[in-house]
């Protein structure tokens, strides 16, 4: 990128006439810097951090109007590279990212967030940008990015156009059978079996097909997990077993729509389970048809759960880390004996 055109793309104001004329790459990320690079400096800026940054082989440096009145003297004693000031860091950031998604053409596929999950198992492409952070966006351009999946309003924003994946009319693979968890299917002459629930098979189909519009290459087979209807399974002492080792399991969920997708889903294929929820006092259950018990504070939630009959929980208000974390605290203690070997 020609220093000309990052002051334009910067929106900002070159406060001197470099050596340079061009840059390698860029960074907001002080390590990341090198020969050739333009460092766009924190607010919070310290004369450390700019003497790093040319010692890193930095090529011109932007920064905040006031940083470049504090750091007056040390601009003119060099010289030699590209001073950039300009008004706000994150609109010119934004504008940075605009510039490249212009420069490269880069399509934008607006996710949901069960899409964006599997996207971030499957998609392997490296031209391919998977995220939802602006900051790591930028960074990505340094190379060629042809398509931006994301499920971050910020990022959409910042495109000029956006497409959203849908369910096509034919499914991009044939599907051979299901379970609550699992869905096994043909792609490409290859069978399959993923530990994603059937209520997700939809977004799956939805991102696949996209990717096979914007020709985005993909690994089905490094599919692990999504953190959506991820099923815990335990045993009658709530302690964690392997997948599919127990008739209890414990799913987790914050998010209130999914929330009630997941009590549907298992109303409707789930029927010869016992389902129960467990829900904070402050949460309505709309038509409540299922077995629904409420805490006051977590630390009820172990309680309540040892106190029901269930082979599916449904608990809502906590993530699976929290889960773990109440497990572990409500693991028996074992004493030691007189006999136990020292």
């Amino acid at each position: 990128m020609r220093v000309a055109e990052a002051v334009s793309a910067l929106n900002g104001v070159l406060l001197n006439t470099p050596s340079i004329s061009a840059f390698n790459g860029f960074s907001q990320k002080l390590e990341k810097i090198q020969n050739g690079w333009l460092f766009i400096a924190p607010q919070m800026l310290d004369s450390v951090q700019i003497t790093q940054a040319i010692q890193n082989g930095a090529y011109g440096i932007a920064l905040t109007k006031q940083n470049a009145q504090d750091f007056k003297e040390l601009i003119e004693s060099q010289n030699e590279i590209a001073w950039i000031e300009v008004q706000d860091l994150s609109s010119c950031i934004a504008r940075l990212i605009r510039y490249k998604i212009l420069f490269f053409s880069t399509n934008v596929i607006a996710l949901n967030s069960v899409q964006f999950a599997i996207a971030k198992e499957i998609i392997t492409d490296k031209k391919a940008f998977v995220g939802n952070e602006k900051e790591a966006l930028l960074e990505s351009f340094n190379n060629e990015i042809t398509t931006i999946f994301t499920d971050s309003q910020k990022i959409l924003e910042l495109s000029f156009e956006t497409l959203t994946p849908i369910k096509p009319l034919s499914a991009p693979f044939n599907l051979i059978s299901y379970t609550l968890f699992d869905v096994r299917f043909f792609y490409a002459v290859r069978e399959y079996l993923l530990h994603l629930p059937y209520l997700f098979i939809d977004d799956l189909s939805a991102l696949v097909a996209v990717c096979e519009q914007e020709r985005v290459s993909f690994e089905l087979s490094h599919f692990k997990e999504i953190a959506f209807l991820k099923p815990n399974f335990v045993d009658r002492f709530l302690n964690l077993c392997d997948y599919g080792q127990s008739q209890q399991v414990l799913i987790t969920c914050k998010d209130s729509v999914l929330f009630a997708k997941y009590i549907n889903y298992f109303s409707e294929y789930a029927r010869w389970g016992k389902l129960a929820c467990l829900v904070p006092k402050s949460y309505k259950i709309e038509n409540p048809s299922q077995s629904i018990s409420h805490y006051a504070k977590k630390s009820e939630i172990i309680s309540l759960i040892k106190n029901k009959e269930f082979n599916f929980m449904l608990i809502f208000g906590i993530d699976d880390s929290e889960l773990f974390v109440l497990l572990e605290k409500h693991k028996p203690r074992l004493e030691r004996s007189l006999f136990d070997e020292l």
